[in-house]
């Protein structure tokens, strides 16, 4: 299980049996926050951009929602538009 949402959101975008289409483009290049120095392009970077607990009748719920930004990075059109995600 992973330890922090950024672990979570790391994992889903490499995971074969999930994103076979992305690994094959970008390989293990999937960032939080920002790339390592001089990453090879194509890459992905992702951020926790918000979220909050959320709130029902009944109070506050154990779900946690998170707003999350991911962004791509290529130098050919092509890879771009197959990394649209």
């Amino acid at each position: 299980m992973p330890g922090t949402t950024s672990e979570a959101i790391a994992g889903r975008l490499t995971d074969v049996a999930e994103a076979t289409a992305l690994i094959a483009l970008v390989g293990p290049r999937v960032y939080p926050s920002k790339p390592t120095q001089d990453a090879a392009l194509p890459y992905v970077v992702f951020w926790e951009t918000g979220g909050d607990g959320m709130k029902t009748l009944a109070g506050r719920s154990r779900l946690q929602q998170y707003d999350v930004r991911v962004e791509c990075y290529a130098t050919r059109e092509d890879v771009k538009s197959a990394l649209d995600i």
